[in-house]
């Protein structure tokens, strides 16, 4: 009786790695990685008190400023990698029926918002003016890691993987006045890679 209940229990072991083998299991080949290949970048109306798009707006709208983003979204293409050698047992066959999803392969090195006109902040006689780097009153949510912070301080980090999720930009600074501004993008990957974009005018409002 003891040695069938071996046998069984090594006839289940062989078996089990290939029980994934199915139409219904996923892809069994090796992890896939993607590379950014070109960002676009879009004016939107956020939900009121959230990060969350509610629709993309046209140039010359006026919107106020805690509703607006600059939402840019990254273009990327996947690569193939060799798959990986599964082995006999439980734990491989388990990671064959769970394919990861497409990993990012590059790291950003800086990311810079600027404006064609001034930057009047409100209760405060600091003015940014055309052209400079607006980083300081620019808060960022990116969806790879769910963070909300300042863009300076999401930059400060090492290591920051160039997903292919969006990323939304929004200013924290209130306008003195209504301002008309064209916003301008720099994102920049640590491989040399460099893409810039321009936004359509709108005017924000305090």
């Amino acid at each position: 009786m003891k040695d069938y209940v071996i046998r069984g229990a090594l006839s289940l072991l062989l078996i089990l790695p290939w029980s994934c083998n199915t139409d219904d299991c996923g892809d069994l080949g090796g992890t896939q990685y993607y590379q950014i290949t070109d960002i676009t970048l879009a004016n939107v109306r956020l939900i009121e008190g959230g990060y969350s798009i509610e629709e993309n707006i046209p140039a010359q709208t006026a919107i106020a400023y805690n509703r607006y983003g600059l939402n840019l979204m990254p273009l990327s293409e996947e690569s193939d990698q060799p798959s990986q050698n599964l082995t006999a047992g439980f734990f491989p066959a388990a990671y064959a029926c769970s394919p990861v999803s497409p990993q990012p392969t590059e790291e950003i090195a800086d990311i810079a918002v600027f404006s064609d006109a001034d930057y009047v902040q409100a209760g405060s006689s600091k003015v940014i003016a055309a052209g400079d780097t607006l980083n300081s009153i620019f808060k960022i949510y990116d969806f790879y890691s769910g963070r909300i912070v300042g863009l300076t301080d999401f930059l400060i980090d090492d290591g920051l993987l160039a997903s292919n999720d969006p990323i939304i930009l929004q200013p924290a600074s209130e306008p003195e006045y209504a301002q008309k501004h064209a916003f301008t993008v720099h994102y920049r990957l640590t491989n040399g890679e460099f893409y810039s974009m321009t936004a359509q005018t709108v005017t924000l409002t305090p």
